[in-house]
């Protein structure tokens, strides 16, 4: 044994050699680092599932007003509520049609120049409960004017 070197130095070199003493590190800190980066992993992934649902809501309020504002009382066959919340439905992705309201507001009436209002509003329930506990509602107005 080196003169100047500890009682039981020789196992704290030997272990170091192998590699153990650094693997052992490395797993201890990942075990205690895991529930943190998962809570950011789920957090991040629900974050982007509910953008989506607030795109795709958006885009589909966009889509039935449009509908609505080429089909006033001048055009050939002038829509209704119910054909607009069909269109808006129909434009939705990812979205079950049972957690979807669809409100149609024509502002004085349908005549050319007027203007009409389509609000779409969906729930979602996180995907997992400890990250999000609470159920999200998003929704989205889209306003025109009624061409034809």
């Amino acid at each position: 044994m080196d003169e100047g070197v500890w009682p039981g130095a020789e196992i704290f070199v030997q272990t170091e050699r192998r590699g153990t003493a650094h693997a052992v590190l490395a797993a201890t800190a990942a075990i205690a680092r895991g529930p943190d980066d998962l809570l950011v992993i789920f957090g991040g992934i629900q974050f982007s599932v509910v953008i989506f649902g607030y795109n795709s809501v958006a885009f589909a309020a966009r889509a039935g007003t449009r509908y609505a504002i080429v089909n006033g009382s001048s055009s050939p066959s002038p829509c209704t509520a119910a054909q607009v919340q069909t269109v808006v439905l129909q434009n939705l992705a990812g979205i079950p049609s049972a957690l979807v309201t669809v409100t149609s507001t024509w502002i004085s009436n349908n005549n050319p120049g007027s203007t009409v209002k389509v609000v779409v509003s969906a729930n979602f329930t996180p995907m997992v409960k400890w990250v999000m506990p609470s159920t999200i509602n998003v929704n989205s107005t889209s306003q025109m004017i009624i061409l034809q």
